[in-house]
């Protein structure tokens, strides 16, 4: 009865102690859920995203969906998908999805943190870079435009952070 409960007592201790999972490695960067780029295309904008996050370790999604499941809001709908991949490391919170849904016409960005800055920062580079060809349905051009410049906005934040803590 004693070593029960002595194992019982050890088993608790570590089960309350135990590190942090790791992070989930994300396999997949582009979810074209609407079907709307050709299979040379998506493989185009997944190996872009899919070599950004070997460089820098942030994790660019885009995803593309017709509606929004059991949500109320393509927002909604994101925030959820965002964290059933768990896209972000954890430790850095540097993570980013890109949502369009053609047939909603919407276009949604969630940003981790500061990875690019403020909201009004995510909708200024949105509609510089991606909507005019969203209306226009260039969609492969759309994405990858996006992509970019989110990356480098991402960049241009994190030089700003970084010269914000030397001073």
């Amino acid at each position: 009865m004693r070593s029960l409960l002595l194992l019982l007592i050890v088993t608790c201790f570590c089960a309350c102690f135990r590190p942090a999972p790791p992070d989930k490695a994300i396999t997949q960067f582009l979810f074209d859920r609407e079907d709307l780029l050709a299979p040379p295309e998506e493989a185009a904008v997944d190996s872009l995203l899919r070599d950004y996050e070997k460089r820098t370790s942030n994790e660019l999604v885009i995803l593309t969906t017709s509606g929004n499941g059991k949500d109320t809001s393509l927002t909604q709908y994101t925030r959820h998908f965002s964290d059933s991949l768990s896209v972000g490391k954890r430790e850095k919170n540097n993570g980013l999805v890109i949502a369009f849904s053609k047939a909603q016409l919407q276009l949604f960005t969630l940003a981790q943190s500061s990875m690019v800055g403020d909201t009004a920062t995510i909708t200024a580079v949105q509609d510089s870079a991606m909507m005019g060809l969203l209306n226009e349905r260039h969609y492969f051009q759309a994405m990858r435009a996006g992509a970019l410049a989110f990356m480098a906005e991402a960049a241009r934040t994190a030089q700003r952070d970084k010269q914000k803590k030397k001073t």
